[in-house]
């Protein structure tokens, strides 16, 4: 994979993020999914980190194990979005004082802790 180009590249971590996100929204390992998926731990880990380029198929397979559509899993112009999103919303609590951002930190909690129940 050392001759791709920056695009390519930046494609393989996009669709790692999209892995990644999905499977720890769902509270499952690399270890767990790739037995899910049929493939090997490493795998599931070099598709995250944009070290694979990993087949349509494969992918199928852990949309499957994911239970997310196919199309969703690979979205990765939401994946851009979502990430932009979230760099915004870091930028504005880092420029809350750091009363304001325990504040902030609190009511996250609270809220996650109300959402696992």
């Amino acid at each position: 994979m050392e001759d791709m180009g920056n695009e390519e590249k930046e494609f393989l971590k996009l669709l790692g993020y999209r892995v990644r996100d999905f499977r720890k929204a769902h509270g499952i390992s690399q270890e767990r999914l790739a037995e899910l998926a049929g493939v090997h731990p490493t795998y599931i880990s070099n598709i995250e980190n944009a070290k694979a380029n990993a087949s349509i198929g494969i992918f199928r397979r852990m949309a499957i194990s994911l239970d997310v559509p196919l199309p969703q899993l690979i979205d990765i112009n939401q994946a851009k979005v979502e990430r932009d999103d979230l760099m915004m919303a870091l930028m504005k609590i880092r420029s809350l004082s750091e009363k304001e951002q325990k504040i902030f930190l609190a009511t996250i909690k609270g809220l996650l802790t109300g959402i696992k129940k």
